[in-house]
C-alpha cells in the first residue's frame, strides 16, 4: 500500500512539472523570443560601434578634416562674418559667405524650405554646431534665450517653472502672476489653486500651446540681450501669437525667430530667406498693417 502511496505521489509530482511547462509555454516562447531580439540588437550595437571606431581611424589620418567656426564673446551684439555653416562631416555646405549684423531693438525673421539649413543656424548660434568656417561674436549664453518648439516643462512647482535654471530666485510672486496674465495663462493659476509651490506633472497638465507661452513668460521675467525663437509659436492661434510679438515688441527685445507662417512677418523687421543651393538674401519687411490689441510692458 505505501508502495502505491509512494507511486503516486511520484506520478503527481512529475505530472505537476510537466504541466508548468506546457501551462507557461507561451510565456516561455516570448521570454525566448525577447532573448533572440536582445542578442541580435546587442550584435548590431557591437557591429556598428566598431563601424564608428573605423570612421575615425580613417578621419584621423585625414588631412580634409572640416574647419571649424570662430565664436567670439562680446557685448551683446550678434554678428557673423563670411559665416559658412557645413554638415558635421564637412560633406555638405548649408549656408556659405553668411553676412549678418542685428542691433539692439531689430528683430529677423528666418524662412527656408526644408533642407536650406534653417534648422542649423540657430544652433550654431549657440554653439552647438560648429563645423564650417567664418566668425560669429555673440553675448555670452547667460544674456540669451532660445525657445524651442517642444518646450522643456520643469519636474516641479509653477514657480519652479518660471526660475529654470535658477536665475530669478528673487522674483515674486507679484512679478510671476503679472507675467502669467501677460502670456495669457492666468488659468493655469486656478488648476492649482493659487499654489505656487504645489508639484505638478506640467508635460501632461498643459496643452502644447499652454507650454510654448510658459517660456515666453521666463523670457518677460530674464529681459535676455537677444531670445531665438525656433518656431516657438507654432502650437498657438492667431490671436495668442500676435499677443506675445507685441509683447516681445513693447518691451524692446531684440529676436530671432525661425519659422514658416508668412503671418509671422508682420511682426518682425527684417527676412532672411535661405534656400537649398546654401545661398541667402536679407529683405526688409513693411511696417506691418494688421492692427490688433496693443499689450503694455510687464512691470517685472
Amino acid at each position: 500500500m505505501d508502495t502505491v502511496l509512494q507511486a503516486g505521489g511520484a506520478f503527481a509530482g512529475v505530472l505537476a512539472a510537466t504541466s508548468l511547462i506546457i501551462a507557461q509555454f507561451e510565456r516561455l516562447s516570448g521570454f525566448a523570443a525577447g532573448v533572440t531580439r536582445i542578442d541580435a540588437l546587442w550584435t548590431g550595437l557591437t557591429e556598428q560601434d566598431q563601424e564608428e571606431e573605423r570612421d575615425i581611424d580613417i578621419a584621423s589620418t585625414s588631412s580634409d578634416e572640416p574647419g571649424q567656426i570662430d565664436v567670439r564673446v562680446a557685448g551683446n551684439r550678434l554678428q557673423l562674418a563670411d559665416l559658412d555653416v557645413q554638415t558635421p562631416d564637412g560633406s555638405k555646405t548649408l549656408l556659405k559667405e553668411l553676412n549678418l549684423n542685428l542691433k539692439t531693438g531689430i528683430s529677423i525673421l528666418l524662412m527656408g524650405p526644408s533642407g536650406s539649413g534653417k534648422s542649423s543656424l540657430l544652433p550654431t548660434i549657440a554653439g552647438l554646431w560648429n563645423t564650417g568656417s567664418g566668425s560669429i561674436t555673440r553675448p555670452a549664453p547667460a544674456p540669451m534665450m532660445f525657445l524651442p518648439q517642444r518646450p522643456f516643462m520643469v519636474q516641479g512647482s509653477l514657480r519652479d517653472q518660471l526660475l529654470y535654471p535658477g536665475q530669478n530666485e528673487d522674483l515674486d510672486t507679484a512679478q510671476i502672476t503679472a507675467a502669467l496674465k501677460a502670456v495669457n495663462l492666468s488659468e493655469v493659476v486656478d488648476r492649482v489653486d493659487g499654489d505656487f509651490d504645489r508639484t505638478v506633472d506640467w508635460t501632461n497638465v498643459l496643452s502644447i500651446g499652454e507650454q510654448q507661452r510658459i517660456p515666453f513668460a521666463l523670457l518677460l521675467l530674464r529681459k535676455p540681450s537677444i531670445a531665438f525663437l525656433d518656431e516657438a509659436t507654432s502650437a498657438l492661434d492667431e490671436a495668442n501669437e500676435t499677443r506675445l510679438y507685441q509683447l516681445l515688441q513693447k518691451n524692446r527685445v531684440t529676436y530671432v525667430s525661425a519659422g514658416h507662417r508668412s503671418t509671422l512677418k508682420d511682426y518682425h523687421d527684417q527676412l532672411l530667406t535661405l534656400q537649398k543651393v546654401a545661398t541667402w538674401s536679407l529683405d526688409a519687411l513693411p511696417v506691418p498693417s494688421r492692427a490688433g490689441p496693443k499689450p503694455q510692458p510687464v512691470p517685472v
